[in-house]
């Protein structure tokens, strides 16, 4: 069941900087557990399909939780942020990756990649995971997907979502150094 907390009307990035992302976020519960999922829309039908052909997921185990629902703690939260930029530094270096999203499940905060050269994302990424003091237990998946039919689920649920005339409007706004959400 999805029950999401918020969507936009009109378009803007969770990074002003970065125009090829514009979030959408969904609050929704799976096994009766919550979880929440920000998607990139701008992904959604763009041009760019037979050039990012790659699916990536990288799951994060989180080390600072709040119980019982296993969400990050603020801390935590910050510390998953910067980590997530540690990795999209190399990651989308030379136009190698796009962010498709990320999701926030029971302890785990799994990010999404679309990408284009699979060989360069796996070296580095191998080499984080078998870092002897990595930054968090973490393991990856890469697929061939050329078809993006892994990416599409998280499109339709955004799709479903703003169909949805009950769903709270939000936005994503900078606001000095921060990005927050902002209730419409």
């Amino acid at each position: 069941m999805i029950w999401p907390f918020s969507r936009r009307r009109r378009a803007s990035t969770s990074r002003p900087n970065d125009p090829n992302e514009r979030c959408a976020i969904i609050q929704f519960e799976s096994e009766g557990k919550p979880a929440a999922w920000m998607i990139n829309r701008a992904l959604d039908g763009c041009a760019e399909h037979d050039v990012y052909t790659w699916h990536l997921r990288i799951d994060i185990e989180m080390q600072e939780i709040v119980e019982p629902i296993r969400f990050p703690t603020q801390q935590e939260q910050v510390a998953l942020t910067e980590l997530r930029q540690k990795l999209e530094s190399n990651l989308k270096a030379s136009d190698n990756a796009r962010f498709l999203g990320s999701l926030t499940y029971y302890g785990i905060r799994t990010l999404l990649y679309r990408v284009r050269d699979a060989e360069s994302a796996n070296a580095y990424l191998a080499a984080v995971v078998a870092d002897a003091a990595p930054p968090r237990v973490m393991q990856y998946v890469m697929q061939p997907d050329a078809a993006w039919a892994l990416a599409k689920p998280y499109f339709e649920a955004v799709t479903r979502a703003a169909a949805d005339p009950t769903v709270a409007q939000a936005r994503m706004e900078r606001r000095g150094n921060q990005t927050v959400i902002v209730e419409e």
